[in-house]
C-alpha cells in the first residue's frame, strides 16, 4: 500500500518526504507464557476471525494487516486488541511488547 500510494503521489509531482504510514497487526500478542495466553484468547480471536471472514464474503472493505517491515514513513504501529478481553489483560501484553519487542528493533 505504501509503494502504491507514494508512486501515485510521485506521478502527480507531489512530495513524498513527509508521508507517514501506519502498519497494523491482527492478533499480535506478546506473552511470557504463550500456551496460557493462547487458551485465554483463542475464543475471542476465533470470534473476531469469523466476523472478518463475513466482511470479506460480503465484499466490504476492511483494514489490511502489515508485517514488521522497515520502510520509510512507517512511524506508527497499530496493534489490534482482540474484542472481549479485559483491558488489563491487553495492558500486560502491550507492556511486554514495549519492553521486549520494540527494543529489539531499535
Amino acid at each position: 500500500m505504501y509503494d502504491r500510494y507514494t508512486g501515485e503521489l510521485t506521478k502527480e509531482n507531489r512530495p513524498i518526504d513527509s508521508v507517514r504510514f501506519a502498519s497494523g497487526f491482527l492478533w499480535l500478542i506478546v506473552s511470557d507464557d504463550p500456551e496460557r495466553t493462547f487458551n485465554e484468547a483463542a475464543d475471542h480471536i476465533i470470534y473476531q476471525a469469523n466476523n472478518l471472514c463475513g466482511v470479506a464474503r460480503e465484499g466490504r472493505p476492511h483494514a489490511e494487516s502489515g508485517g514488521f517491515q522497515q520502510r520509510p514513513g512507517h512511524t506508527l504501529l497499530l496493534l489490534d486488541i482482540t474484542p472481549g478481553l479485559p483491558p488489563r489483560w491487553a495492558q500486560i501484553h502491550l507492556e511486554l511488547f514495549a519492553s521486549k519487542v520494540i527494543p529489539a528493533f531499535c
